[in-house]
């Protein structure tokens, strides 16, 4: 306000300008949707071009780590993410999984595949031999619309 005022700013209420478009412009309540995801299992297929080294060394490396632990590191963009972030980002990508999920229902249970074809484009799993290249992740999932009303 101060600011208004050295640069000549005039500030005023709607309510002084024109009170009858007060009751029109308040805002009543605000809707807040929300979509939760629950992963339950997940895991990773290696390639199957890998040694039986590099095999091992992939598996040492995903064995026993939580869901949530970065360990997918993109050959395109270098960010590292976790198989609970690589299915969120397969069901933004497809938004027609979301298509039988409606706000505060049942949540929705799925079983996803998904596929990492493209040479340009991939995960791979950095372990003390290498890099070693996914070929598709698996994850057993839930997830839910919410809505709700602020007032």
């Amino acid at each position: 306000m101060a600011f208004a005022k050295t640069a000549g700013i005039d500030l005023r209420e709607v309510s002084q300008i024109a009170p009858e478009l007060t009751d029109w412009l308040r805002l009543r309540s605000m809707r807040s949707p929300e979509v939760r995801y629950w992963v339950n299992t997940g895991g990773v297929l290696i390639s199957e071009s890998e040694s039986p080294k590099r095999v091992q060394a992939a598996t040492d490396a995903v064995n026993g780590k939580p869901l949530k632990e970065p360990l997918l590191r993109s050959t395109q963009t270098g960010a590292t993410i976790s198989l609970v972030n690589a299915f969120v980002l397969a069901v933004r990508e497809h938004p027609e999984l979301m298509a039988d999920v409606f706000p505060n229902q049942a949540p929705e249970h799925v079983s996803l595949h998904i596929h990492y074809p493209h040479d340009e484009s991939h995960f791979v799993v950095d372990t003390p031999v290498g890099p070693v290249r996914i070929r598709a992740s698996t994850s057993k999932a839930s997830y839910r619309s919410a809505s709700a009303m602020f007032p």
